[in-house]
């Protein structure tokens, strides 16, 4: 389905906001669904627009949304398709800027959060199969779950947390978006074209498979997040 966005980006998701607040979406704001779409754009395996779409919408992964009207399900499903579109232009000529609300100038780590988490939650629905196959791919994922989230660091074992910690500081040395736009890079030439690009970001050390894994499981990697 090939469908162009007509509008802005920033008028697009703001729109989008408003149709998602009026039936209680509160958590998908602007940030959170650029994240989701830019994850959707690098999946290594193909998802239909129905899938993602639908996905989008289930509330506490358990209720799925039921529209009011025609009108706001078609408005929503223009501006999605269309700001899907135009990213999937972005991604493929190196091009890509996450949409975040408060600018991408002078922003903290922390006003990233909603783009971060959006997108780790479109990695949900990546073939999980394929994900934990790919070392490459699953130490990317995995570098954005310690950078979204230091809370789950504080259940780690010693040895995780430490190279946890390693991989934070490491990342923590770029601007919030420089982080973004590597790990996305990264991620996207990967599924793409099974390679990375000539500037990968850092995240080393690499976690040993027979270490603890990161997400504070308690499981051994290979066993986990590394399978």
């Amino acid at each position: 389905m090939e469908r162009k966005m007509t509008n802005k980006p920033k008028n697009v998701y703001e729109q989008l906001e408003r149709i998602l607040k009026r039936y209680g979406y509160k958590d998908l704001n602007t940030d959170f669904i650029n994240g989701y779409l830019t994850a959707i754009a690098c999946s290594p395996n193909t998802i239909e627009w129905h899938e993602w779409f639908d996905y989008l919408f289930i509330e506490e992964r358990s209720k799925e949304l039921k529209w009011q009207n025609s009108e706001d399900s078609d408005t929503a499903f223009d501006m999605l398709i269309g700001a899907y579109d135009e990213l999937e232009d972005i991604l493929m000529v190196n091009d890509y800027i996450p949409y975040i609300s408060k600018g991408t100038e002078n922003i903290t780590h922390e006003d990233t959060k909603d783009w971060v988490a959006g997108f780790l939650y479109g990695t949900t629905i990546w073939d999980q199969d394929i994900l934990n196959s790919d070392e490459e791919l699953m130490r990317y994922v995995t570098s954005l779950h310690i950078y979204d989230n230091s809370d789950m660091m504080k259940d780690m074992g010693s040895d995780a947390l430490e190279k946890a910690e390693k991989i934070q500081k490491e990342m923590y040395k770029n601007k919030p978006v420089e982080i973004i736009f590597k790990v996305v890079m990264s991620l996207y030439f990967r599924s793409k074209h099974n390679e990375l690009p000539s500037e990968p970001i850092k995240v080393e050390p690499k976690i040993n498979r027979n270490d603890p894994c990161p997400c504070g499981s308690g499981k051994k990697y290979k066993k986990c997040c590394g399978k």
